[in-house]
C-alpha cells in the first residue's frame, strides 16, 4: 500500500469511577454540570505491526444525554456540541473523558 498506513486503535473502557494512567494527554468531551453517567476511554493508537504511533490526532463526537449533536437539531454530526480533538503522546496513548448516551426504547449504549 502504497503512500498509506494502516492504523489499528485499541480502546479500553475504564470504569467512570476512576481515570487512566498520568500524564496522558486528555480530552475532556463532556463539561463540568453536563447530565449523563460519566465515562472514561482510554487506548493506545498503533501501526499494523503494532508500533504505537506519536502524534496521532483523534477527532471524537457524541450526542448528548437528549440523544442530540446539537440543540438546534438533532442529527447536525457536523456541529456537534461535545466535540474535540486529542493528539496522542509518545507511546501512542490518549484518554477521552466522556458520558454515556442515554438508553431509550429501541435503543443501545454505544460508542463510535
Amino acid at each position: 500500500m502504497s503512500g498509506r498506513a494502516v492504523l489499528a486503535c485499541a480502546l479500553l473502557i475504564v470504569s467512570a469511577a476512576g481515570p487512566a494512567a498520568p500524564a496522558v494527554p486528555v480530552l475532556a468531551l463532556v463539561p463540568p454540570g453536563e447530565p449523563g453517567e460519566r465515562l472514561t476511554v482510554s487506548g493506545q493508537v498503533v501501526s499494523g505491526a503494532g508500533v504505537p504511533i506519536a502524534g496521532a490526532r483523534l477527532h471524537a463526537y457524541q450526542t448528548d444525554s437528549t440523544v442530540r449533536y446539537t440543540r438546534e437539531r438533532a442529527m447536525d454530526e457536523p456541529h456537534a456540541r461535545l466535540a474535540g480533538w486529542v493528539t496522542t503522546d509518545n507511546a501512542g496513548r490518549f484518554e477521552i473523558r466522556s458520558s454515556r448516551e442515554r438508553d431509550g426504547p429501541g435503543r443501545r449504549r454505544r460508542m463510535r
